[in-house]
């Protein structure tokens, strides 16, 4: 018998099952792009309640992200960035803003440790 025309076994059933899984969260999650392909949305994966939580689940935490990290800018004088509802899922606007928030956050942090630093070098009597 060739390789093609044996059955699967019950543990390369399973796999395929959990890859399955895996990539309906990670599509439910962060969007359709960063599946292997066998994502779609329609399809349920777990069953509608449980799909429901998992999409809902994802998004408030994308909306903290997103709140923590358009604060962060803010703070940082930087405008946050809108949202692009159709081309990601809250959970990726969330980590994007929350990635910029930190990136400007740290940048002012270092720019005054930069300026402490020449400060402290500076001879005494010439500042």
């Amino acid at each position: 018998m060739k390789e093609e025309e044996r059955e699967k076994s019950l543990l390369e059933e399973g796999i395929d099952d959990l890859g399955r899984m895996v990539d309906g969260v990670a599509g439910r999650l962060l969007g359709p792009g960063v599946t292997s392909g066998r994502f779609d949305p329609d399809e349920p994966v777990f069953g509608e309640p449980v799909d429901q939580a998992i999409s809902e689940l994802g998004a408030a935490f994308g909306r903290v992200l997103m709140a923590a990290g358009d604060q962060l800018q803010r703070s940082s004088g930087e405008e946050p960035l809108e949202a692009d509802e159709e081309a990601e899922t809250p959970l990726v606007h969330g980590a994007r803003s929350f990635v910029r928030g930190l990136t400007a956050a740290t940048s002012e942090l270092l720019a005054s440790v930069a300026t402490a630093t020449t400060d402290e070098a500076a001879p005494l009597g010439e500042e």
